[in-house]
């Protein structure tokens, strides 16, 4: 008697039979991460989807992400392409970003970092650094970008996420 296959196996053989030449391993404890539809922009701000949606997932070892991302739940962690040139050289034009959108990474007074901010309809990838008096510095790499911006609590900012890794394998 034949028995259901699950979804997961149901995606393995697909992804198998895509590719017949290549042998195809599917490692039990892999963290299947989605990659979200939503991107964010390295520049003017990239317009949000009425609702995100997931279109693909990438497996990650436990191993990696525990030796590489130490996040407080890897089922937190997302990733979404990210376009422009205001963070050069630290990403680049449709780089893929790994963000970790769990509590414990949202919250930039406590450390610096790259994260992925949400204003109005847009999505922004900028580095957030705390200043001394309470307030958040947003900035770009980009030596030719000259955007600064101090959150002072006035702003309709909310922060998606902390970008932990870049998909040219880059550890921020």
């Amino acid at each position: 008697m034949d028995q259901p296959i699950s979804q997961d196996a149901a995606l393995i053989e697909m992804a198998a039979a895509s590719h017949p030449s290549i042998p195809f391993w599917h490692a039990p404890d892999a963290v299947r991460v989605p990659l979200l539809a939503n991107c964010a922009s390295m520049g003017p701000g990239e317009a949000l989807l009425e609702s995100d949606v997931i279109v693909g997932d990438l497996a990650l070892s436990p191993h990696w992400i525990n030796q590489h991302i130490r996040p407080q739940n890897p089922s937190e962690l997302r990733f979404i392409h990210a376009y422009g040139d205001s963070m050069a050289p630290t990403f680049t034009d449709g780089d893929v970003l790994l963000v970790d959108t769990g509590p414990g990474a949202k919250d930039p007074h406590s450390r610096e970092g790259v994260y992925v901010l949400q204003a109005g309809d847009k999505n922004y990838v900028k580095r957030v650094s705390p200043t001394f008096d309470g307030k958040l510095q947003v900035t770009s790499d980009n030596p030719s970008s000259k955007m600064v911006q101090i959150l002072n609590g006035d702003h309709q900012v909310t922060v998606v996420g902390r970008v932990v890794w870049a998909w040219n394998g880059r550890r921020l």
